[in-house]
């Protein structure tokens, strides 16, 4: 995937999620800057915790495993949490049983065997929505699926030849736990069709624009859009 398709599409997530995001519960009610400010660093403050639970999730079985609170929690997945923690930079976890039981709200077994896993790509997450509830004791999280050889915004132009979609996305729930790592205790997982696929073929170069640009002089800004919208 290249530079340009990435573009195009942080373009459209960008606006998914400013359509998601700032309207509130009441439909009439604006979300304000430092709502919007708070969604972001929550993301950021728990990102690590997020994609190691979807990279362990999908490289646990044949299946990726997905999750209520309260389930059982298989030792495949604790052992690819153990393997891959490190990856994501959790390198405090000689005593895994405890601290799989502070971050997850699974029924954790008692012995967590090694296990060896194959080199994979790194397992990344590109926010598309975050919900808190309105007491932020809790907050859901959705977001699209990428494999690449690095975390997103340390990718050099030799990597993009190595990023894919997944043709999935995952929405994970979390609830505030001050034992938890990063404040942060991972209730459920689960994964839907993805938004976004990596499946179609990079179009035919034209002489036709793919963005117009639109200047506000009211505002003093401007805002790049899809050529085939209306201004």
């Amino acid at each position: 995937m290249t530079k340009r398709k990435i573009s195009a599409f942080w373009i459209l997530i960008c606006i998914l999620f400013s359509f998601q995001t700032v309207l509130a519960e009441d439909p009439g009610t604006l979300l304000s800057d430092l709502d919007l400010q708070y969604q972001e660093q929550l993301f950021e403050q728990t990102r690590p915790l997020l994609e190691l639970s979807v990279a362990a999730s999908m490289h646990s079985g044949e299946t990726a495993f997905e999750f209520d609170p309260g389930n059982d929690m298989p030792e495949s997945f604790a052992a690819a949490l153990d393997h891959f923690s490190g990856l994501y930079g959790f390198n405090e976890t000689s005593q895994m049983h405890e601290w799989l039981q502070s971050n997850y709200a699974l029924s954790v077994p008692q012995n967590i065997t090694e296990k060896s896993f194959p080199e994979v790509s790194y397992t990344g997450l590109f926010l598309l929505e975050l919900t808190p509830s309105p007491d932020h004791s809790q907050f859901a999280v959705t977001a699209e699926i990428y494999m690449a050889p690095k975390p997103y915004e340390a990718l050099t132009d030799a990597d993009w030849d190595h990023f894919v979609w997944a043709d999935m996305m995952a929405t994970i729930t979390l609830q505030h736990d001050d034992s938890a790592s990063l404040g942060w205790k991972v209730t459920s997982l689960h994964y839907s069709t993805a938004y976004f696929s990596d499946d179609t073929d990079e179009p035919q170069m034209s002489d036709v624009p793919l963005l117009e640009n639109y200047y506000s002089e009211k505002y003093g800004c401007s805002i790049a859009y899809p050529a085939v919208f209306d201004e």
